[in-house]
């Protein structure tokens, strides 16, 4: 199996942070003081997504809010160094840009809390005169970290265009409307995501399948249920079922989501098969939870390729 190229734009909408971690033997209880590395690196859902997809190979166009401030400039250069399109990133002069402080402990579990920043100021405005969304070719990836107004317009322009629209509805309190189902074609939700938006509670693959059907059967053409080691549940147009995660010994899982959903998008983008991109999306994740941070774990095409080429499990699906 080879990694997929691109054929043609990936636009990813949604957040961008610094993200602080704190690297630690155990996570702590409340009134408990833990020593620990400290790093820094850019993260944010969607800058992560971003430059996962521009490592794969993706042209990509990032829309997203930075602040006038020094992170905010970080971002930008980090960002342009990647190679992912910022010519849609705004700046905020008197903004600040958004922060992830994270822990991540010895077995890689993690606690996470974000200061939003500008992230939480998108508008509908933000989607004006980008043209790869009038272009039915591009694939669109979505997090909810930003206004809820920003991801209808999306699934309105999606209906009116007619990309792929790939959305992560992370984070989500409350199920979708009938109107926003119609212009979403993939749904990537975690276990805890899909219970909200389907009602079903995930306690097994059986259950988790279950769920994955109702997402499609609300309009999803394909519903992934990502279930983090244990790997994911789906139901798509090549039927439903379950694919193990691949074994690996995770050291920061603090981006796995951004991985997968990119190497997912990247796949989709150049025509992959459903399960194929599923699996494709599972080996970049697979790779990214092996290193520290969010964009620097984000692995390339070539070592993708090589991690699929050694696994007799993919052989299946090549």
């Amino acid at each position: 199996m080879t990694a997929p190229g691109a054929a043609g734009s990936l636009v990813v909408v949604g957040t961008s942070n610094v993200d602080i971690s704190l690297y630690v033997e155990h996570l702590p209880v409340s009134g408990e003081t833990v020593l620990g590395d400290l790093r820094t690196a850019c993260g944010g859902k969607a800058a992560n997504q971003a430059v996962a997809a521009a490592r794969l190979g993706a042209r990509v166009e990032l829309v997203t809010r930075v602040g006038g401030d020094e992170h905010g400039r970080t971002l930008l250069r980090e960002l342009g160094r990647e190679g992912v399109g910022v010519r849609h990133v705004r700046s905020a002069p008197d903004g600040a840009s958004g922060v992830a402080l994270i822990m991540v402990d010895r077995e890689a579990h993690t606690i996470i809390g974000v200061a939003e920043g500008v992230n939480r100021y998108m508008d509908v405005g933000d989607l004006d005169g980008i043209p790869e969304l009038l272009d039915p070719t591009t694939v669109v990836v979505a997090e909810m970290g930003v206004p809820f107004p920003v991801i209808r317009r999306l699934a309105e322009l999606r209906l009116r265009t007619g990309y792929t629209f790939v959305l992560n509805p992370a984070p989500v309190s409350a199920p979708l409307d009938d109107e926003l189902w119609r212009g979403v074609d993939v749904i990537t939700p975690n276990e805890t995501e899909a219970a909200v938006l389907t009602g079903i509670p995930i306690s097994d693959e059986r259950s988790a399948v279950a769920a994955a059907e109702r997402l499609r059967a609300l309009g999803a053409r394909l519903a992934i249920v990502t279930l983090g080691a244990r790997g994911v549940a789906f139901s798509g147009d090549e039927g439903s079922g379950t694919r193990p995660a691949f074994p690996v010994t995770p050291v920061d899982t603090t981006a796995a989501s951004d991985a997968f959903n990119a190497g997912l998008a990247v796949a989709l983008l150049s025509g992959r098969s459903e399960v194929d991109a599923i699996v494709h999306g599972q080996a970049v994740a697979a790779l990214s939870v092996t290193r520290p941070g969010a964009q620097p774990s984000m692995p390339r095409a070539a070592e993708v390729e090589e991690f699929l080429g050694s696994r007799a499990e993919v052989k299946e699906y090549a």
